[in-house]
C-alpha cells in the first residue's frame, strides 16, 4: 500500500484487508479453476453466503504493508544483528517508483537488546503521484506531438510500455517515430515527472530531524522505475539551505548496491538466479510476503524513530496540522 497519511491509511488497510479476505474465500472454493477462469455470477454467490458463515481467518498479519518497507523488507531479507556496527545507526532512504505512487520513507538501522530493528524515522514518510504512469503519459504525449494523429496516438498508447523499454535500454526509439533519451528527458512532461520526483525527495530531507544527518544516507531504489536514469542523482551529497539567514545542514549521501545483500546467501541464491533482473520489480511483492510471513522477528517497523542522537528539530519549519 502507498504511503497514506494516517486517515487514509486506516481506511485503505481495512479496503485491502476486505479484499485479502474475499481471496482467500474464493481461492479455497475454486481453487485451479481460478486460473483457468469462473463465472463471476459464481464467485459473488460465494462472496454473499462467506458473509452469513464466520469470518473468514486471514493468513498474513498484517495484511497491509506500506511499500517503503516491503522494498527495504526484500533488500535486507537476511539481515541479522551480526552485521551492524553496534556503536552506529546507519540510515536508508528507500524511493521506491511504482506503476502509480512514488513512495519516499526513510529508516535507522540499529540494535534493541540484541536484536536488528529498522525503523523509520519520523516525518520522512511520502507518496508521489508521479512515477510509471506518468512517464508513460510523458513518452505517448511527446511521440504524438512530433506526428500526430488519432490513430497514431492509440497505437503509442498500446505499445508504449515496449517503446518506454527500448528508450532507456537503448537510447532511442527508431519506429514509429524516431526519439532519443536525451530528448524525452529534457520535454515538458517528463521534466515534470522528474521536477516532482526531486521535489518529494527533497522535502523528506527538509522535513526529518537533522541530527539524523551526522550519519551518511544509503539510497535504496526499487520499483519497476528504479533505473530511471535521473533516479542516481539523488543520491549526491547535498546542502539544505532553505533560509539563508541559517546555517545550512550538510548531508553525505551514497547509492546503495542494486543487489539484494543476500544475493550469494546459501539458501536464497537459487531465488536470485530465478528472478534475475525482474528483481527491482517483484522486491515490494517479495518483502511485502516476507513481512507478513514474520520471516525474522526483528523487522518490526511501525513505530517511528523521533531522532537519532540529540533533537535539533528539522531544516525548515514545519507547517501546522
Amino acid at each position: 500500500m502507498p504511503v497514506f497519511e494516517m486517515h487514509k491509511q486506516s481506511w485503505v488497510s481495512d479496503e485491502l484487508a476486505e479484499g485479502l479476505a474475499h481471496a482467500h474465500v474464493l481461492a479455497q472454493q475454486f481453487g485451479d479453476d481460478l486460473f483457468r477462469s469462473i463465472d463471476l455470477r459464481d464467485a459473488l454467490r460465494v462472496l454473499r453466503d462467506a458473509r452469513n458463515a464466520e469470518p473468514s481467518e486471514v493468513v498474513v498479519r498484517p495484511p497491509t504493508v506500506p511499500e517503503p518497507i516491503a522494498a527495504v523488507a526484500a533488500h535486507l531479507l537476511h539481515f541479522t544483528p551480526d552485521t551492524l556496527d553496534k556503536k552506529k545507526a546507519g540510515l536508508m532512504m528507500v524511493v521506491d517508483v511504482g506503476a502509480g505512487t512514488t513512495d519516499i520513507a526513510m529508516f535507522a538501522t540499529g540494535q534493541v537488546e540484541g536484536k536488528a530493528t529498522v525503523r523509520h524515522v519520523e516525518r520522512s514518510k511520502k507518496s508521489l503521484d508521479w512515477a510509471g504512469r506518468a512517464v508513460d503519459r510523458a513518452l505517448v504525449d511527446h511521440l504524438d506531438s512530433r506526428d500526430g494523429g488519432d490513430q497514431l496516438r492509440a497505437s503509442i498508447e498500446r505499445g508504449v510500455e515496449v517503446f518506454k523499454q527500448d528508450l532507456f535500454r537503448d537510447g532511442e526509439i527508431k519506429e514509429p517515430i524516431r526519439c532519443s533519451l536525451e530528448d524525452f528527458l529534457q520535454c515538458d512532461g517528463m521534466s515534470k515527472v522528474v521536477d516532482n520526483i526531486r521535489g518529494g525527495f527533497e522535502a523528506v530531507l527538509h522535513d526529518v530531524d537533522r541530527s539524523f544527518f551526522k550519519r551518511k544516507v544509503v539510497v535504496r531504489l526499487s520499483g519497476g522505475g528504479h533505473d530511471l536514469p535521473f533516479l542516481s542523482k539523488l543520491a549526491k551529497d547535498q546542502l539544505l539551505q532553505p533560509d539563508p539567514l541559517k546555517k545550512p545542514t550538510q548531508v553525505q549521501m551514497a547509492k546503495a548496491s542494486p543487489q539484494p545483500l543476500w544475493q550469494h546467501e546459501s539458501g536464497y541464491s537459487r531465488l536470485y538466479e530465478d528472478v534475475g533482473d525482474k528483481f527491482h520489480r517483484l522486491s515490494v511483492a517479495l518483502g511485502g510476503a516476507y513481512y507478513c510471513a514474520e520471516g525474522q522477528d526483528w523487522l518490526l517497523l511501525e513505530k517511528d524513530m523521533p531522532f537519532l542522537l540529540s533533537q535539533q528539530g528539522p531544516t525548515r519549519p514545519l507547517a501546522s496540522d
